[in-house]
């Protein structure tokens, strides 16, 4: 993960610890698929490390849903809850 990647995991993170603090029920970030990425098959490397740090705050994953932006590419929208 780059540069980039990490600061998206740290900023989603500090996101995640806010909610859980404000006693907030569910947690929905959207996670956008990473720009410069060869192909689309394979993992999408962005993604685990966000995850890992709304999980470290105490949030579990309930549900996923994959749309697409206006350029097709995916987006994912999980739901998290206490």
């Amino acid at each position: 993960m780059g540069i980039l990647g990490a600061a998206k995991a740290t900023s989603v993170g500090k996101d995640a610890r806010k909610a859980w603090e404000n006693g907030q029920a569910f947690f929905t970030p959207l996670l956008n698929f990473p720009t410069f990425t060869f192909g689309f098959s394979g993992a999408v490397t962005d993604w685990p490390p966000i995850i890992e740090s709304i999980t470290s705050e105490g949030w579990k994953m309930h549900t996923w849903a994959l749309v697409t932006d206006n350029k097709g590419r995916p987006q994912a929208m999980p739901l998290f809850t206490r």
